[in-house]
């Protein structure tokens, strides 16, 4: 009698279980209501407070996302410049100098005439930093409320200055506008002026903060403040709709804000009466921008690649070839999850995996998937390729859809690039996908396939 109610109360508990999928799946996807327009942003900082989410905003700042940018005259930057550094453009025919005066770091620009006279020279003092320890950095110049960017980059893998990006297509000097649109990527609240191009606000920065915050992925904090002040400990299984958790949003919205900032593309248009810091996560991407990419010929695949030829190449930084939700999007892993892999499938945001534990990682990441026996490789194989100075799902998985190619650019994973192996790319998705947010590769009238432009 005991197994027949046993056998009855797992049947019951099954039931269960099945009748609260199909209420979910009726239900639809979560509505967050922080994502209205109303809904005022509030700072990380606000995060921390009241015993809420402390770990996170103590040890956040030391990832590379939460060390996106900070003020140039960190001890950690002075350190990397112990004496003054030169660099000659033949091209340009201009001179540029990085050194450190004090507590201060500054660039110069100048040229100098046959007999070795200086015909000009420029020196601005560097305020701001951008980039990260793992990649490259690049500086921003202040000149009253508006930002510049500095024509000197440091790269990481090489250990050297160079041009920064753009800067092979012209003498720029000290002259570049820092547009909302670009640091929105790098600063998670910067206060820019309506329709003045590089003009910000005083501050610049919303709350003070410099790097990438809280909000940018989980949009505006207001609304959960309020409302957790009101029912302070109270522990509810009901999902909060009070902020984004990108966790628990469809695929597609999820990738929408990893893609807000890192899908290149030839071009970016912002929908009309919109501004880059209108997006808001848990919203489609394309009503804030439309991502335009021209489709590549069977002759640029390998370029697509970015494999490795010197680093840095002049000009390199330049090229909008950072295409990684497309890319993930032709990979066969993607296919046949039907849809259901996402960045965060694999990156986690809060706490990412140190040097020293990335492969057991990633390899634990894998094997959600696949079978440890599904690999073609011998496991000496696979222990000997695991020794190499290659990122750790290379190394682990031959046929890994992010192949441990060298870059030629400043990525924003490391100093490799996360571009799907062309051997990899689904036979059915040798042409891109078509997705809501690639209008380029559709005609808006017709629903039809653009012809390539190049």
């Amino acid at each position: 009698m005991s197994a027949v109610r046993s056998s009855r109360w797992v049947l019951a508990t099954l039931l269960i279980l099945a009748g609260g999928i199909v209420w979910a799946k009726k239900r639809g996807p979560i509505e967050y209501r922080n994502t209205r327009p109303e809904v005022a942003y509030a700072g990380s900082k606000s995060c921390g407070g009241s015993n809420c989410h402390e770990k996170i905003c103590r040890d956040f700042p030391r990832t590379p996302m939460g060390n996106s940018m900070a003020p140039a005259n960190s001890p950690s930057e002075l350190a990397r410049v112990p004496k003054l550094t030169t660099v000659f453009s033949p091209k340009l025919n201009c001179y540029f100098d990085v050194f450190r005066e004090g507590s201060d770091l500054y660039q110069s620009e100048y040229a100098l005439d046959e007999s070795g006279k200086v015909i000009f020279k420029t020196t601005e003092r560097l305020e701001y930093v951008i980039g990260g320890a793992l990649t490259g950095t690049t500086y921003v110049i202040r000149r009253g409320q508006h930002l510049f960017e500095a024509p000197l980059s440091f790269y990481v893998k090489p250990q050297q200055w160079e041009l920064s990006p753009g800067y092979e297509a012209g003498n720029l000097g000290f002259t570049r506008p820092i547009f909302s649109g670009c640091l929105a990527c790098h600063n998670g609240q910067p206060e820019s002026v309506p329709k003045r191009d590089g003009m910000y606000r005083e501050p610049p920065f919303r709350f003070g903060e410099y790097a990438i915050s809280c909000e940018c992925c989980h949009g505006p904090g207001q609304l959960h403040n309020q409302e957790m002040a009101k029912k302070r400990r109270r522990w509810s299984r009901k999902v909060d709709t009070s902020i984004v958790d990108p966790a628990k949003l469809p695929p597609r919205l999820a990738d929408d804000i990893c893609m807000d900032c890192h899908q290149g593309g030839h071009t970016r248009i912002l929908q009309p009466g919109k501004d880059y810091m209108d997006f808001r996560p848990g919203t489609p991407l394309y009503r804030t921008v439309a991502i335009f990419k021209v489709p590549l010929k069977k002759e640029q695949r390998a370029e697509a690649n970015l494999l490795e030829t010197a680093t840095p190449v002049r000009g390199s930084m330049a090229t909008p070839l950072w295409w990684k939700n497309s890319s993930l999007e032709m990979s066969k892993c993607y296919e046949a999850s039907h849809g259901q892999l996402t960045c965060i499938t694999c990156h986690v945001i809060h706490d990412p995996p140190t040097p020293q534990n990335r492969v057991a990682y990633y390899r634990e990441k894998c094997l959600t998937c696949h079978a440890d026996s599904s690999c073609r490789m011998s496991l000496k194989e696979r222990m000997e390729r695991a020794s190499l100075p290659m990122t750790a799902w290379a190394a682990i998985c031959r046929r890994s859809p992010w192949p441990g190619l060298r870059t030629r650019t400043i990525p924003t994973t490391g100093s490799y690039a996360t571009l799907v192996s062309l051997s990899l790319i689904s036979p059915s998705r040798k042409r891109l996908r078509i997705s809501p947010d690639w209008f380029a590769l559709i005609s808006p009238r017709t629903n039809r396939i653009l012809p390539s432009l190049c």
